[in-house]
């Protein structure tokens, strides 16, 4: 066993041999102070995140290297990655990475998360053929992009960008999850391709329609909450959904729900109906009550107190999320009774 790293108030002693080594929270500011890491070439999973690191250095006899993770450093700058032709997994999230460049060996790369960075633009991924994990939130991306040879895509993850519209996503036909959450987007379009699509998230951004997601046949989960949505039409071709989220829009009657008969949650919380709405709500929760699960339906628990319909379904929840201040109690009391009949 040999000391790998002595700082002011920690020493850390590794054997060789080992193939996990964890150098997270050490304060280190330079890689060179991690001794004799040059030689430790059977390493295949390193972890160095949440130090003070500005700079991707003494690395290259990691050739074994499967795993780096980086997380939470003051990187900057991609680079000295190219011996990694075995890495699998690179984890470089919150730091000060302005772009995305010296990738073009790592093609065994199956995860890459650049999150919370400084990114500008989406370019120099299409040799990680094999990607399926790309994370990009919290950047600063305005257009989706470059993105046609990661044809293995599953999950990509775009959310709190400054993206305005939904395009070049027809190769990733395998992406089973896509967040677009907090953007700039207006009109969901261009999504024909998605086929496998389980999960899609858009929520916070301005879209004022649902439409143009008929191919979407696999789709369980479509949050739209926080929108401008005043209407829910366009849904009779997901017959698997089920988790329905469009709270926070101005939705005034539940409606055009008859064919989502897998459907387990629907949530709209934050929707405000007018008197005249009300009666429409009334009328519309009853063609839902059969197989939803759950409702959560905050602004509504006045008219539901008064709406007699008989459930027959046991499992059904009603859940309430609860306003803040004086009034979680009386919510809370209101809840209890709405049980109470149910």
């Amino acid at each position: 066993m040999s000391v790998i790293y002595e700082g002011t108030t920690r020493r850390v002693k590794v054997e060789y041999g080992y193939k996990y080594l964890d150098l997270s929270r050490l304060e280190i500011q330079d890689m060179s102070e991690i001794k004799r890491l040059e030689k430790r070439t059977n390493i295949q999973y390193l972890k160095l995140s949440n130090n003070k690191i500005t700079e991707i250095t003494n690395l290259e006899n990691l050739t074994q290297l499967e795993r780096l993770e980086l997380n939470s450093n003051q990187i900057s700058e991609i680079k000295n990655l190219d011996n990694f032709k075995q890495l699998k997994i690179l984890s470089l999230a919150h730091n000060k990475i302005t772009e995305i460049k010296n990738l073009e060996n790592l093609t065994l790369l199956h995860t890459l998360r650049l999150s919370q960075n400084q990114i500008t633009g989406i370019k120099n991924l299409k040799n990680l053929i094999k990607l399926a994990y790309l994370y990009l939130f919290i950047n600063q991306i305005s257009e989706i992009k470059n993105l046609e040879n990661l044809t293995r895509l599953k999950r990509l993850e775009l959310g709190n960008n400054k993206i305005t519209e939904i395009k070049n996503l027809e190769n990733l036909n395998r992406l089973k999850t896509l967040f677009l959450t907090n953007n700039k987007i207006t009109e969901i379009k261009n999504l024909d391709n998605l086929t496998q699509l389980k999960d899609l998230r858009l929520k916070e951004n301005q879209i004022s329609v649902i439409k143009n997601l008929d191919n979407l046949i696999q789709l369980e989960r479509l949050d739209l909450s926080y929108n401008k949505i005043t209407e829910i039409k366009n849904l009779d071709n997901l017959t698997k959904l089920q988790d329905l989220i469009l709270g926070d829009n101005k939705i005034t009657e539940i409606k055009n729900l008859e064919n989502l008969s897998q459907l387990r949650v629907l949530s709209l919380s934050r929707s405000y109906l007018s008197e005249k709405d009300k009666k429409l709500f009334k009328r519309g929760i009853k063609s839902i009550i059969k197989h939803c699960r759950r409702l959560k339906l905050r602004p509504f628990v006045e008219e539901l107190n008064s709406i007699k319909v008989k459930i027959k379904r046991p499992g059904l929840k009603l859940v309430d999320l609860q306003k803040l201040g004086e009034r979680v109690q009386e919510l809370n009391d209101k809840i209890k009774v709405l049980k109470s009949k149910f």
